[in-house]
C-alpha cells in the first residue's frame, strides 16, 4: 500500500470544453474566414462544405451554434435542410443563416426553422462576425434554463429601446407639424381647431419626452452612469425646466413655484439624467393639479446628494401605487387608481435615472396631491 501524505491531493481543475460550432460554407474561402474568426472567438471548429456533410455531422455530434451557408451544392434545400438536422439534433444550439442576397422567402423559412440570426455575407467581417456570435451564445446561455426575471427584464428593454427608435421620428413630424399649423403659418384656423391642435401638440410632446427619456436612460445603462458628470447648478436648471413648462401649466390654470432657500446650489451631477427625471414628474403634477392649484418644485441640498420634491394638490394614490412606482418590477396591483395607471411608465423612467444615479424616487400620497421625491447621488469620481 503506497503512503499518502495527511493532506489529500488536491483534484487537479478541469478547464470547461469549448463551445463547439458547426461551419457549413461551400466557398473554401469564407469558410477558411469563419473558422479562423470562431476559432479565434475560443470555439471548437467542425467545418464542412456540403449539405450532405453538414447533415452527417449534425447528426453526429451536438453542437452549440451552427453557420451554415443558404445555398449549398447537393440538394435543393441547401442550408435550411442542414438547420433542421442541427435543430433537431442540437434542439438549443444557435442557428445563424448565412447568405449572399437576403430576401422575404428566405426570411419566412428562417423562421420557421427558428434560425437565431441572419448574416448577409458582404456586411460581414471577423470582428462584425465574432461580435454576433458572442452575443447570439449569451441570449442562448440565458434562455437554457427557465426564463428569469433579468432574462425577461432584458427582452422586454431590448423590446421598449426598439419601439422607441420607430416612435421617434413620427412623433417629431406630428409636433412640428402641429406647431406650424398652431402658428397659423399655414393658414387661419376657427377657434375649436386651436383647441383641437393645442391637445394634439401635448400629447405629441409628450409622447416624445417618455420616448427620449427611455432612449436616454438606456444609452446611459449601456455606457458609463454618471460619466456626464459635472458641477451643475441646480437652482438654475430647475430655473429653466420651469420656464419651459409655464405655457403648458398657464394653459391649466396650474401656479409652478420653485421653493429653495438658496439662490444657487453646485452638484456633481449628470444634467441629462435630472432633466430625464423631472419632466415625467412636472408633467405628471400638472395634469392632475385642478384649475388654480399649485404645483411646487422644492430643493434640499443635503451632504453629497440633490433631493428635489415635486408636490401637487390633485387627486391621491392607494399605498399599493406607491409600491408599484417605488418597486424594481413586477405586475402592476389589480386595483391600481388611474393616476397610477396612467403615469407608471414615466415614473419608472424617472426610478431608472435616479438609480443610475445612484439615488432612488420616493412617492408619498397624502389626503390632497401626491409628494415625489428624487434622489440623486453627487458624482465623487474625477
Amino acid at each position: 500500500m503506497s503512503e499518502t501524505s495527511g493532506t489529500e491531493a488536491a483534484t487537479p481543475s478541469r478547464e470547461p470544453p469549448s463551445p463547439r460550432a458547426l461551419v457549413v460554407e461551400d466557398d473554401p474561402a469564407w469558410n477558411g474566414i469563419i473558422g479562423r474568426a470562431l476559432h479565434e472567438a475560443g470555439l471548437d471548429v467542425t467545418p464542412a462544405r456540403t449539405t450532405a456533410e453538414g447533415i452527417e455531422y449534425a447528426s453526429a455530434a451536438s453542437y452549440d451554434i451552427a453557420l451554415i451557408d443558404y445555398v449549398l451544392p447537393g440538394s435543393t434545400g441547401g442550408g435550411i435542410e442542414v438547420a433542421q438536422a442541427v435543430r433537431q439534433a442540437s434542439p438549443h444550439a444557435v442557428i445563424i443563416i448565412l447568405t449572399g442576397w437576403p430576401n422575404l422567402t428566405l426570411s419566412e423559412t428562417a423562421q420557421d426553422v427558428k434560425v437565431d440570426d441572419l448574416l448577409v455575407k458582404g456586411e460581414l467581417s471577423p470582428l462584425i462576425l465574432q461580435e454576433r456570435v458572442t452575443a447570439a451564445l449569451g441570449r442562448r446561455r440565458l434562455q437554457a434554463g427557465a426564463l428569469n426575471v433579468a432574462y425577461l427584464d432584458t427582452v422586454v428593454y431590448d423590446s421598449l429601446s426598439d419601439i422607441a427608435h420607430e416612435l421617434r421620428t413620427p412623433l417629431v413630424a406630428i409636433q412640428w407639424q402641429t406647431e406650424a399649423l398652431s402658428s397659423g403659418a399655414l393658414g387661419p384656423l376657427s377657434a375649436k381647431q386651436t383647441e383641437a391642435i393645442g391637445l394634439i401638440l401635448a400629447q405629441a410632446k409628450r409622447g416624445l419626452n417618455l420616448v427620449t427619456g427611455h432612449l436616454e436612460v438606456t444609452r446611459i445603462a449601456s455606457t458609463s452612469p454618471m460619466a456626464g458628470a459635472d458641477d451643475v447648478d441646480v437652482v438654475t436648471l430647475l430655473q429653466e425646466h420651469l420656464v419651459a413648462w409655464q405655457p403648458i401649466a398657464a394653459e391649466k390654470r396650474v401656479d409652478l413655484r420653485l421653493d429653495t432657500a438658496t439662490p444657487s446650489y453646485l452638484a456633481r451631477i449628470d444634467r441629462n439624467v435630472l432633466r430625464i427625471a423631472l419632466n415625467p414628474l412636472i408633467e405628471n403634477a400638472i395634469k392632475f393639479s385642478p384649475a388654480g392649484g399649485t404645483v411646487s418644485i422644492r430643493l434640499a441640498p443635503l451632504e453629497g446628494s440633490v433631493r428635489i420634491t415635486v408636490s401637487d394638490e390633485g387627486p391621491g394614490m392607494i399605498s399599493t401605487d406607491v409600491g408599484d412606482f417605488t418597486s424594481t418590477g413586477g405586475t402592476p396591483s389589480a386595483g391600481m387608481s388611474s393616476r397610477a395607471r396612467r403615469n407608471r411608465l414615466g415614473l419608472t423612467i424617472v426610478r431608472r435615472a435616479a438609480e443610475l444615479h445612484g439615488g432612488h424616487l420616493e412617492v408619498e400620497s397624502r389626503s390632497t396631491g401626491v409628494a415625489m421625491t428624487l434622489l440623486l447621488q453627487e458624482y465623487s469620481g474625477r
